[in-house]
């Protein structure tokens, strides 16, 4: 059978090209996608912003869809049942894998790409929704892993204030993840409309940082404590350094987005001694926080249909990459195939 797929040859080339489908083996799948979100880091290859790539690639990692095919051994998974799929292939056997750190797996493989009408994955990494979990939602697993990835190396307590950096779509995801851990939420996003969502949902304040004395601010609401963490949902390594100083004692500070263009972060090492500052990031998301995360989806407990803005069909990925580069817009979907039941 042939499929269409989204491929990107250099910098801001990027084609829709038949291609002939791979073979399954007998422990695979076949999934029609339905929906493919649009993530930052597919921006940055598309602009040629990413040093670590090599081109042509086939782009797109979160995703929903429904099975079209089964491999022989594949059980608990029928044609036409409604998926969501983990894009990334791990060999389960190097160091990172057996210790737990599959998100450093040695062996990764991200060759598939999941803007495409159809994407073979092996069993495991399929999972089936419930019928009340909308295909558009379940697209939304692969970024919030990530989300408990770094909330997993942060460890707030209910009653603790975390302030989040950029009010984009994963910036909202954290608001909301940390909202219903009872985590007071402060918020910072330069544009006032992101700032007017994440009040929406739930933030207890939000500020503009080109504007607004964000220390003043934060010693303000938090009595001169500081917050426990700051969350840097942005590439701006700008947004980093203005959390920095804000950290309670024993705060810790997320390196969530990866920083472009490259930059250097200045410390004062006495600061973080005195202070018993932890700085740290995340990187991607394990197989357990996939699972997870798509249950926080099916549980129902987030709003995710506000943080779509745009829905492009596959033949406008260009243009739903544009959308997404404009920074006027949150959650970019791009809808794969036409003829789904959409749902």
């Amino acid at each position: 059978m042939e499929l269409e797929a989204a491929v990107c040859y250099a910098p801001r080339d990027i084609r829709i090209q038949r291609e002939l489908a791979e073979p399954l083996g007998p422990g695979d799948v076949r999934v029609q996608v339905a929906y493919c979100g649009v993530c930052p880091w597919d921006l940055r290859v598309y602009l040629g912003l990413s040093s670590s790539v090599h081109y042509p690639l086939h782009l797109g990692h979160e995703l929903s869809g429904v099975v079209a095919e089964a491999g022989a051994e594949v059980e608990g998974l029928s044609l036409g049942d409604r998926v969501c799929v983990d894009a990334i292939r791990r060999c389960g056997t190097c160091d990172a894998c057996v210790r737990g750190l599959d998100n450093h797996c040695q062996n990764a493989d991200f060759s598939r790409g999941g803007f495409a009408t159809y994407l073979a994955a092996p069993a495991g990494n399929v999972y089936p929704l419930h019928d009340s979990t909308p295909l558009l939602h379940a697209a939304f697993t692969e970024p919030l892993a990530c989300i408990l990835r770094a909330h997993s190396r942060l460890a707030l307590q209910e009653g603790a204030t975390a302030l989040v950096l950029g009010c984009g779509p994963l910036g909202l995801l954290h608001l909301q993840v940390l909202r219903n851990r009872g985590v007071r939420v402060l918020v910072s996003d330069p544009l006032a409309r992101r700032r007017e969502m994440a009040l929406s949902l739930g933030a207890s304040a939000a500020f503009d940082p080109a504007s607004e004395d964000l220390a003043g601010k934060v010693a303000e609401i938090t009595g001169g404590w500081g917050v426990e963490a700051a969350i840097v949902a942005t590439g701006a390594v700008a947004a980093a350094e203005q959390a920095l100083p804000l950290l309670a004692f024993d705060g810790k500070l997320m390196l969530f987005a990866g920083i472009h263009p490259r930059a250097s972060l200045v410390l004062d090492p006495n600061v973080l001694h005195y202070r018993e500052t932890w700085i740290t990031g995340s990187s991607d998301y394990t197989r357990a926080e996939f699972r997870r995360s798509l249950e926080l989806i099916q549980e129902g407990g987030l709003r995710l249909e506000p943080l779509v803005t745009d829905v492009f069909s596959l033949a406008r990925i260009a243009a739903a990459l544009a959308a997404v580069e404009s920074g006027e817009r949150l959650k970019v979907m791009v809808r794969c195939s036409g003829d789904l039941d959409l749902v």
